[in-house]
């Protein structure tokens, strides 16, 4: 009778074939096939895999009276063994006849009751091996709108982390697991809001930055370049657009505008009332002028009738040396309205004529 190790022991005679008979009795054959884990007893002796042979006599056993015997002639199986030997990722779990295995338990022997194809037992000889998941932390500071492209995903201000995964990256067919986190520059340049003056008006320029930059470049040149000679004051003529990039130590570029808008408002001022016999400087008649204006090219005055009773060139603004003092012809002239006119020059080389009319009176 065919018995695992493990059950009970039973004896039982399996008679398979029967040799000739002689004198003292039948010789009988027992010859089967066993899987390595069974047993057979015989006439209460234990036949396995390492005593697979023997003689059993019987006494009496015979119908002659005389003595039997059982030759013993058993084959056994050497269990199926098969050998599980593979890779392991990260924190994967590989179940093996209801067991599971990972990355802290990777070597055992699993038994399939029944598994192999003749009916016994296979054994599966588990070796495995723990491949982690490497991880690789990319942490930078980038510049301001920089951004880098990773496994085909844009990682930048609006994106700046996240975990990026290449399957079978690694030498052991595990898969690859990228780390990203990023940070940006918080350096920032300011040159302020864009203005809007009057020609010859004065600005200064003060460019306000939360880090000391390696370098200053304007699109525009200014008297300095470094930070120690601001701010600047200046006039300016013209309509300008002033450009600063500065560079920080990372190499990082920050940049700015400042847009200075010049208009040419009314830059003079002329007297609606003039009496040569009030004290000097008001006993002329003279035009002032904003610092836009450099020079009168022509000045003239004629009256009511339209008669030339004054002309002068290249005057001065602000010089009442060089304005009227009433005399028209070597007398004073009489007391009524009179009418300038002059052509002006602005600091940017163009000119414009301005006109009007005074009150002279006595």
């Amino acid at each position: 009778m065919r018995q695992n190790l493990a059950h009970c022991f039973f004896t039982f005679f399996i008679l398979l074939s029967v040799g000739s008979s002689q004198a003292f009795g039948q010789v009988y054959f027992l010859r089967d096939t066993f899987c390595s884990n069974q047993i057979l007893i015989v006439n209460n002796h234990l036949y396995s895999i390492d005593n697979p042979t023997g003689t059993e006599i019987l006494p009496g056993a015979a119908v002659n009276g005389a003595d039997s015997i059982i030759e013993v002639r058993l084959v056994f199986f050497q269990p199926a063994v098969v050998l599980l030997d593979q890779v392991l990722c990260g924190a994967d779990t590989l179940w093996v006849n209801n067991v599971p295995y990972h990355a802290g338990f990777t070597i055992g022997q699993e038994v399939i009751e029944g598994g192999a194809a003749n009916g016994c037992d296979s054994i599966i000889q588990i070796q495995l091996t723990a491949g982690l998941a490497p991880q690789v932390d990319i942490v930078d500071t980038l510049c301001p709108g920089a951004f880098i492209t990773v496994n085909g995903r844009r990682y930048d201000q609006d994106n700046p982390s996240g975990f990026e995964i290449f399957p079978g990256a690694t030498a052991l067919g595990c898969d690859s697991v990228l780390h990203i986190d990023l940070f940006f520059s918080d350096h920032t340049l300011s040159l302020g809001e864009d203005l809007t003056i009057e020609s010859g008006d004065t600005v200064c320029i003060a460019p306000a930055l939360n880090f000391i930059p390696s370098s200053l470049v304007w699109s525009t040149p200014l008297p300095c370049n470094t930070l120690d000679c601001f701010p600047v004051c200046q006039p300016f003529n013209s309509s300008t657009n002033l450009g600063l990039m500065a560079i920080d130590s990372a190499g990082c570029v920050f940049d700015d505008n400042l847009v200075i808008t010049v208009v040419k408002a009314t830059p003079i001022y002329a007297p609606t009332v003039f009496s040569p016999n009030a004290g000097f400087p008001n006993n002329r008649f003279f035009i002032s002028a904003k610092d836009g204006i450099t020079v009168f090219k022509t000045f003239q005055i004629t009256n009511r009738w339209g008669e030339l009773v004054f002309r002068q060139e290249n005057l001065m603004p602000d010089n009442p040396a060089q304005g009227w003092d009433g005399i028209w012809n070597g007398k004073q002239a009489p007391p009524g309205v009179y009418v300038f006119w002059t052509e002006a020059t602005w600091a940017d080389g163009t000119s414009e004529v301005f006109s009007g009319s005074f009150m002279l009176f006595r």
